[in-house]
């Protein structure tokens, strides 16, 4: 994973270390440098990404320092699922960073209501549905 160069060598961790992180949008620039920046501090990344192509079901979490998985933030049953084998294998997520999100650009005029529909539900409704997801093993880990 490339290390964005704000980053690097931070010896710090910033009481990080050992925590374990969702970060959503991970297959994006943005997720990518998030979870490259948390993997500096000794945090165990899930990266989650519609555009990644491995299945949770298959992967062991424990292994990398940043996992990639794929997930469709809009799946109520497969953030579910996810967040469950997260607490299973790793204990529990400590830190949720999302980043999923897509843009359409025009105007209001122009914008078909199936585009502003998809829009809402990614960057809105994907949010919420991981924050439903993870906030109760957040609450256990204090």
């Amino acid at each position: 994973m490339h290390q964005p160069e704000s980053f690097a060598g931070a010896a710090d961790s910033g009481g990080l270390a050992g925590r374990v992180a969702l970060v959503t949008g991970g297959a994006g620039a943005i997720g990518r440098a998030v979870a490259s920046a948390l993997v500096q501090r000794g945090v165990k990344v899930v990266a989650a990404d519609i555009g990644l192509s491995a299945d949770p079901a298959n992967c062991d979490f424990g292994r990398d320092a940043c996992t990639e998985v794929r997930l469709d933030v809009c799946s109520k049953t497969g953030i579910n699922d996810l967040a469950a084998r997260i607490a299973g294998t790793l204990g529990g997520i400590d830190l949720l960073i999302n980043v999923a999100g897509v843009v359409s650009f025009g105007s209001a005029e122009d914008l078909a209501e199936e585009e502003w529909d998809r829009v809402i539900r990614i960057n809105l409704k994907g949010s919420f549905l991981c924050c439903q997801a993870v906030i109760p093993q957040m609450k256990r880990k204090r």
